[in-house]
């Protein structure tokens, strides 16, 4: 006979207690194991270090912002002619560049290392407009190419600071290449000018060098001709 049909099963207490074995008998999510979790992709993490860089950049812009300005104006005082308003331009497109970044950093959207580079690019560009419109690599701040290479090389994977660097090289020649000389408001190049006032420097060097040796020349024979008129004075009175 069934189970079902058994007379032991027809029983109130048994009824009862069926609806209680079919609960225990089904299967429990917590014993069975953790459900797997879809994790995000690789390109959807947003690092906390990607916007750490991102807010490093603009702190370094701010600070050339500050000392570019300064340079201009040293420059325009001690009479270097320069291109302001193309100058001014490039700065001015640093500044809205920083306040662009600010509020995307208050937004904190995620970033990728591709926004960081393009950052890193724009920075290099404005950075060579500048050379080239204040005498490129004779320009002492030429120098901070090396700067460029080094936080390009921190801040990126491999083969984008491959690709910087690169990029770093050609704008280098670039600067090199097609740089406008700086030129005082005299006409003359500040090359020369630097040159001859170095010139003249040193000649003034020079002839205060000579100087006292030739006080000291002149005061000798000086001492010999008293040292002599006092001996004939002495013979005189003998």
């Amino acid at each position: 006979m069934p189970a079902f049909l058994s007379p032991e099963m027809n029983t109130p207490s048994a009824r009862s207690a069926s609806p209680i074995v079919a609960a225990d008998a089904r299967p429990d999510p917590a014993r069975s194991g953790p459900r797997p979790v879809a994790l995000p992709s690789v390109r959807s993490v947003d690092p906390p270090a990607l916007l750490t860089s991102l807010r490093q950049l603009m702190h370094l812009r701010s600070v050339a912002i500050v000392g570019q300005g300064a340079a201009v104006c040293i420059a325009l005082l001690l009479g270097v002619e320069l291109n302001v308003v193309p100058i001014g331009m490039v700065i001015g497109a640093l500044v809205v560049l920083n306040v662009l970044n600010a509020a995307r950093l208050k937004r904190g959207t995620p970033t990728t290392h591709y926004e960081v580079a393009a950052n890193l690019a724009l920075d290099l560009a404005a950075f060579s407009a500048l050379l080239l419109l204040t005498g490129g690599t004779a320009n002492p701040f030429a120098l901070l190419y090396l700067l460029h290479v080094v936080l390009i090389s921190l801040l990126l994977p491999w083969r984008l600071a491959l690709a910087g660097t690169l990029l770093v090289v050609a704008s280098f020649a670039l600067a090199f290449r097609f740089a406008t000389p700086i030129t005082l408001a005299s006409g003359d190049s500040i090359s020369d000018a630097m040159m001859a006032t170095g010139l003249r420097h040193g000649r003034c060097s020079v002839a205060r060098a000579r100087a006292p040796a030739a006080r000291g020349r002149t005061a000798r024979p000086e001492r010999r001709s008293s040292a002599a008129n006092r001996h004939l004075g002495r013979r005189r009175r003998a």
